[in-house]
């Protein structure tokens, strides 16, 4: 398997354990803060664009 293909094969688990995580979820507080696909893509493009040397990530909820 081509890394690409393992990388999208374990991200693709990862949305759906939030999504399946986060069904019968009442409150935020009970839920994942995972950030959504279109999400990510978004701040990879933000982050490519302004050619950032270092990026911080602050967790919040399940690493």
């Amino acid at each position: 398997m081509k890394r690409m293909d393992t990388v999208d094969s374990l991200l693709l688990q990862l949305e759906q354990y939030g999504e399946e995580h986060d069904r019968n979820k009442k409150t935020r507080e009970e839920k994942l803060r995972n950030v959504s696909r279109e999400m990510g893509q978004f701040l990879s493009i933000l982050v490519k664009g302004c050619n950032a040397k270092n990026i911080l990530e602050i967790g919040t909820s399940n690493g």
